[in-house]
């Protein structure tokens, strides 16, 4: 286990519960959490020795706040599957070396949920700031590299994160929101896209909001902002899920030798669940269809 690794899973213990693995191993129990993480990690008390200090009940206690780590076993079997669940966490390779956003692509889901966690073990994030900026630097990464995509220049700094040339008349923008809960599409955002589509000097056929995951309100307040538009543009609610899903099988529904991807696959006001992301690249992705 990487020390990074490590650390997170000693952090989410308790400073009695850090105390008593230093005190079963007669190191000095003083200080704060951070200086007896330190300490333990500094003296070499491996992971499963440092389990090895609780009982059967606390490390079912610790794997109850595991979300999805198996309960039951034995000690041995319990002290394994806490090991495993941090271990999960990490995944120290890259999917594309040629190209540093690829880490970022690579923990999408994470970046869109806001899983800091899983974000800071794996050395994605050192600051929560960042989580916003790096979600856009992947959905720009899934655009150009994962689409073949030219993404637009904007003016100013007041504007959505990315611009797309859907045809000579027409844009595509789209939109990160990052959120630990499913989206609600507050009203604030509502007047912010509003205003990106009536600032674009262009026709906006499509605003695409990416997010971890949205609720009914969300789905409302989209068909509500294609009517204020007064530009009939669509307003798509897509998961990062399925938008990673999109950028990892859409040439497999192409009849091209040389597939291109087409933003018809997204242009639609609503939910853009995976069911209708599929029916549409069945029909979107061929090479009789023109826009």
């Amino acid at each position: 286990m990487r020390n990074e690794v490590y650390e997170t899973l000693l952090a989410d213990l308790s400073v009695v519960q850090l105390r008593g693995i230093l005190h079963h191993h007669q190191f000095n129990t003083s200080g704060v959490k951070e200086a007896l993480v330190e300490r333990i990690i500094k003296h070499g008390i491996l992971p499963s020795t440092a389990l090895k200090v609780f009982g059967t009940k606390e490390l079912s206690e610790i794997l109850r706040k595991l979300e999805g780590a198996k309960i039951s076993g034995t000690k041995k079997e319990k002290i394994q599957n806490i090991i495993d669940y941090y271990e999960m966490l990490s995944s120290p390779t890259s999917s594309d070396p040629t190209d540093e956003r690829a880490r970022l692509y690579d923990f999408y889901e994470e970046l869109a949920a806001r899983d800091y966690k899983s974000l800071r073990v794996n050395k994605i994030i050192d600051k929560d700031i960042e989580v916003e900026n790096y979600f856009e630097e992947a959905t720009r990464y899934i655009f150009q590299r994962k689409f073949g995509l030219e993404t637009l220049e904007m003016e100013g700094t007041r504007h959505a994160d990315g611009k797309l040339q859907f045809n000579k008349q027409e844009v595509v923008l789209w939109d990160n929101k990052s959120t630990e809960a499913p989206y609600n599409f507050p009203d604030t955002h509502f007047k912010q896209f509003l205003r990106y589509i009536r600032s674009e000097k262009m026709r906006v056929t499509l605003f695409l909001i990416v997010v971890h995951d949205y609720t009914k309100e969300a789905v409302a307040q989209a068909q509500k902002l294609k009517a204020f538009s007064e530009e009939d543009t669509d307003i798509g609610l897509i998961k990062a899920g399925d938008l990673k899903y999109v950028a990892e099988q859409w040439e497999k529904f192409s009849d091209q030798k040389q597939p291109v991807f087409n933003l018809q696959v997204f242009n639609m006001t609503g939910e853009l669940s995976r069911n209708v992301l599929l029916s549409r690249m069945e029909w979107a992705l061929k090479g009789t269809i023109k826009i």
